[in-house]
C-alpha cells in the first residue's frame, strides 16, 4: 500500500478477508468503503496487485448481493477501473470506464458530481489509450459544464482545466500550454495551496511545456523545483515523483548533460521496475527514454564502449516496443514511439534498412493515427527517416528523398515550434548534410544552400543551447 510496509506487513489474503468482514459488520453491500481501498494498518491507499484484488472481490460481491443495488455495483467497478488503470491494463479500465458513465447517467443525472467524474476518468483513459481528439473534445465539453455546475475553481474543475492543457501540450502547442498551465498553478496555489499533489502536476507540466518549447535552462529549473517539492511531499517513490524524476533526465539529455541524464534516467528504471513492476507501461516509458540517452551520447563514447552502449539502447527499445505492441497494439501512439527508437537504434548498429523500414512504417501510421505530418510524434520520426536517408555512403542514402522529406519537416516545424526551435535547427543541419550529398548540374546551388542553412542553424543553436552544446559542435 502506501506506506511501502513501513508500518507493518500483512498477507494479501488477510487484507481482503478484512475489507469483506467489516462489509459483513455494516450489514449492507456497500458496508464501509475504506476497507476496499486503504489499508487498515496504515490508512494509506492500496496500490498494485492488492488494489486490483481487492476491487475484484468487492465487485464480486456487489454483484451477488441483493443489498444497494447499482450504487453499490457503480461504486465497485470505479474501484476497479481505478486498478486497472493504475496496473497499466488500459483497454480493460476503459470498457469499465464506458460502463460507469452509462450507470452513473441513469442512476444519477448527467450533472451529478459522480457522474462528472466517471466522464473525467473516461477522458483520462481516452487520453492513455491513445485517442486523443475523442479525450480532448470530452474534456473541453465537461469543463464547460463543470464550470457552469460546480463553479470554475472547483477542484474537480481544476483537474479537468488541467486536462484541456495536457491535450494541447499533446499535440504541440506549447504556447497554449504554457499561458493555460500557468493561469492554472496561479488559481490551484491560492485555492488548494502550493504544495498539493494537483498542484504540483501542474507545475510539472508546465515544465513540460517549456520543454517542448525548446526552453531547456527554464525547464530544467521547473523540473528540479518540481520534483523536490514532490519528494517533500508525496516521497521519492511516488508515481508522480517518478514522473518528474525522468522527466528531468530528457530535458538534461535535450542540454547534452548526458552522463547526468543517464544516471538520473537509470535509477529511474531501476525504481519503477521495483516499485510499478517491470511490466507497467511507466517502467517501459522509462526505458524507452534512457535508450535514447544511451544513443544521443554514443558521439562521445569509443571502442567497446560505444558498442555497448548502442547494444545496450537496442535491447531497450526492441524489448519495450515488443511489450508495448502486445500490451496496447501495434497502431497505439506509445508503440508507434518505440518503434521511432528501435529504428534509430538499429541505425547506430549499422543496420541501416531495417531501420528505414522501421522509421518508414512508423512515420505513415503515425500520420494515420494523429491525423497530421505535423503532429510533434510523426515531427520527430520524419527527421530521423531524412537524417537516416541524409547519410552518406549507405545502402539506403538517398539525398533526393531526404531534402524532399526534411524541407517538408523543417516547414511544418516553424509553422508548430518556431523558426529558431533546437528541433527545428536539427533538421536544417541534416537538410544541409543531404544537400552536400547531391551531384549533378545542381550540386553547386545545393553546396551553397548548405552552408547558409549551417550559418543559420548554428546561430540559432548557439542562442538556444549555449555554445558548448553537443548540436553546436556538431554543426
Amino acid at each position: 500500500c502506501g506506506c511501502r510496509g513501513s508500518a507493518g506487513k500483512v498477507h494479501a489474503h488477510c487484507a481482503v478477508q478484512c475489507a469483506a468482514a467489516a462489509q459483513e459488520r455494516a450489514g449492507t453491500a456497500l458496508g464501509p468503503k475504506a476497507p476496499w481501498q486503504k489499508c487498515a494498518t496504515c490508512g494509506l491507499p492500496y496500490t498494485g496487485e492488492l488494489k486490483l484484488k481487492l476491487a475484484e472481490e468487492w465487485v464480486r460481491r456487489a454483484m451477488e448481493s441483493t443489498d444497494g443495488g447499482p450504487i453499490v455495483l457503480f461504486a465497485a467497478r470505479t474501484s476497479l477501473g481505478n486498478a486497472l488503470a493504475a496496473g497499466g491494463r488500459l483497454a480493460e479500465a476503459e470498457v469499465v470506464a464506458r460502463s460507469n458513465l452509462e450507470t452513473a447517467t441513469a442512476v444519477y443525472g448527467a450533472e451529478h458530481r459522480f457522474t462528472l467524474g466517471t466522464t473525467h476518468n473516461l477522458g483520462l483513459l481516452l487520453e492513455q489509450n491513445g485517442k486523443a481528439q475523442e479525450a480532448e473534445a470530452l474534456f473541453v465539453s465537461l469543463l464547460a459544464t463543470q464550470e457552469r455546475v460546480l463553479g470554475p475553481e472547483a477542484r474537480d474543475t481544476l483537474m479537468v482545466a488541467t486536462q484541456v492543457a495536457n491535450s494541447a501540450l499533446g499535440r504541440g502547442d506549447y504556447a497554449a500550454a504554457e499561458a493555460q498551465y500557468r493561469a492554472l498553478l496561479k488559481t490551484q496555489a491560492r485555492v488548494v495551496g502550493a504544495d498539493d499533489p494537483s498542484t504540483l502536476i501542474v507545475g510539472m507540466n508546465l515544465a513540460s511545456a517549456l520543454l517542448g518549447a525548446g526552453k531547456y535552462a527554464d525547464a530544467e529549473a521547473a523540473f528540479e523545483a518540481n520534483l523536490e517539492a514532490k519528494r517533500r511531499r508525496l516521497g521519492p517513490e511516488h508515481v508522480d515523483t517518478l514522473m518528474a524524476q525522468m522527466n528531468l533526465g530528457i530535458v538534461l539529455r535535450e542540454r547534452g548533460l548526458y552522463e547526468k541524464a543517464e544516471s538520473i534516467l537509470d535509477e529511474n528504471v531501476e525504481v519503477k521496475a521495483r516499485v510499478l513492476g517491470e511490466g507497467h507501461l511507466d517502467t517501459w516509458t522509462a526505458r524507452l527514454n534512457l535508450a535514447a540517452t544511451l544513443l544521443e551520447s554514443r558521439d562521445r563514447l569509443t571502442g567497446d564502449d560505444a558498442s555497448e552502449a548502442r547494444a545496450t539502447a537496442a535491447t531497450l527499445a526492441s524489448d519495450a516496443r515488443e511489450a508495448l505492441t502486445r500490451e496496447l497494439g501495434a497502431s497505439h501512439p506509445f508503440t508507434l514511439g518505440a518503434a521511432m527508437h528501435h529504428g534509430a537504434a538499429l541505425r547506430a548498429q549499422g543496420h541501416h534498412a531495417r531501420a528505414a523500414d522501421v522509421l518508414r512504417a512508423a512515420l505513415k501510421e503515425q500520420v494515420a493515427v494523429h491525423g497530421s505530418e505535423s503532429h510533434p510524434d510523426c515531427l520527430e520520426t520524419a527527421w530521423r527517416l531524412g537524417d537516416l536517408l541524409a547519410e552518406p555512403r549507405t545502402e539506403v542514402s538517398d539525398a533526393d528523398a531526404a531534402a524532399a522529406l526534411l524541407r517538408a519537416t523543417a516547414a511544418h516545424q516553424e509553422e508548430l515550434l518556431g523558426g529558431a526551435h533546437p528541433r527545428r535547427s536539427r533538421t536544417l543541419v541534416s537538410l544541409a548534410v543531404a544537400l552536400l550529398a547531391m551531384q549533378g548540374d545542381g550540386a553547386v546551388a545545393a553546396r551553397d544552400e548548405a552552408v547558409a542553412l549551417l550559418e543559420r542553424a548554428e546561430a540559432a543553436q548557439r542562442a538556444a543551447l549555449g555554445g558548448g552544446h553537443p548540436d553546436v559542435v556538431k554543426t
